[in-house]
């Protein structure tokens, strides 16, 4: 019988905090799309984590017992000894110390969870008990790189496009943006984005308008309704080496044919350049002209206008292409704009 009892779960304050802002960041939320559904959202990490985490501790365990071994003569005092000290090492995870801060989490048991926390508690030690457990699991996954989280929440939806890359199988899904459009695709594969913060599906799509096919690129947590699909597919050369390129330049940016840009940074502007790391694209050339250092760009132009955009003025210049030339003046012209129309009135209600 399934474990149906709500759990309790006393949390460090960091650990918490960190959970919360996971499933904000994966957009586990409740129906108003603005609250987290924070059981929903400890379902997944619990259904995608459990068979890892009790593999390492019997890892562990087993480790334990063998360095006990050589202390202890019999196997019963090496099993009991290794169960208290690893119990010991979770460090009463049930009853956090009175001047650490703790975060109190409740978990209600759902279909998918339920037969797992059943498991969990027949097999259990006596010493230990399933709140406890729980907290160690959660704290254990807190401790893992964001990419690797954002893996274990949506475990079911990586495996099965992991599956379909390895078949060469197409996909379909929609995604939380727009829930009601149907995407059907070939994937390449799920790689993370640039920084190692999310995974991103790459894959090759048709465009509806042109039937022509192209790189696309999906974040894994927006995926809805994934499923194997019967449609068929065959990645083109163009298309892969958009894709290859894409990887090496960040999953996150689509790249569709060569995509020559040119950006002239001026000292201060090599000085922002060095300072904003974040989604920093990588120059395939550099040439020094008058003051300017001109740097060469063959990736997204997508990527160029985030980054860029977040340049102060007298920074840079844009030699090519036009078209970002035109959005990054359309952008800034756009904030001064705004910024325009909005300070007067801040000033008179003030």
């Amino acid at each position: 019988m399934a474990y149906q009892e709500k759990i309790n779960i006393y949390l460090p304050e960091g650990t918490g905090a960190l959970l919360d802002e996971d499933a904000m960041r994966f957009e586990i939320l409740k129906k108003d799309r603005e609250t987290i559904n924070r059981n929903r959202f400890l379902s997944r990490v619990l259904a995608g984590y459990y068979r890892t985490y009790a593999e390492e501790c019997r890892i562990q365990y087993e480790a334990a017992v063998q360095v006990l071994a050589d202390y202890l003569p019999k196997k019963n005092q090496q099993e009991e000894a290794a169960n208290r000290l690893l119990l010991s090492l979770r460090g009463a995870a049930e009853a956090p110390r009175r001047d650490a801060p703790s975060k109190k989490y409740s978990l209600k048991p759902t279909v998918d969870t339920g037969g797992i926390l059943q498991e969990i508690r027949e097999n259990l030690p006596l010493e230990d008990s399933l709140s406890g457990y729980l907290c160690q699991l959660l704290c254990s996954y807190s401790q893992k790189p964001l990419h690797e989280r954002e893996r274990i929440v949506f475990r079911e939806e990586y495996g099965l496009l992991e599956d379909a890359v390895q078949k060469k199988q197409c996909v379909s899904f929609s995604t939380s943006w727009k829930p009601d459009k149907t995407h059907t695709v070939l994937p390449y594969g799920v790689f993370v984005g640039q920084d190692e913060m999310y995974n991103y599906l790459l894959c090759m799509e048709q465009d509806r308008r042109t039937g022509k096919d192209q790189a696309v690129t999906y974040r894994l947590n927006r995926l809805q309704g994934l499923r194997k699909s019967a449609a068929r597919m065959t990645l083109t050369a163009p298309v892969r080496r958009d894709l290859e390129e894409m990887t090496r330049r960040g999953a996150q940016y689509v790249i569709r044919g060569k995509q020559k840009s040119v950006i002239g940074l001026t000292p201060k502007g090599q000085d922002a350049y060095l300072r904003v790391y974040q989604g920093r694209p990588k120059p395939d050339a550099i040439e020094e002209k008058d003051g300017i250092r001109w740097l060469v760009f063959s990736c997204s132009e997508e990527q160029l206008f985030f980054y860029f955009r977040k340049f102060e003025g007298g920074t840079l210049r844009v030699r090519e292409p036009d078209a970002l030339r035109k959005r990054l003046l359309a952008f800034h012209e756009g904030a001064i704009l705004d910024l325009q129309e909005s300070t007067p009135k801040f000033m008179s209600d003030s």
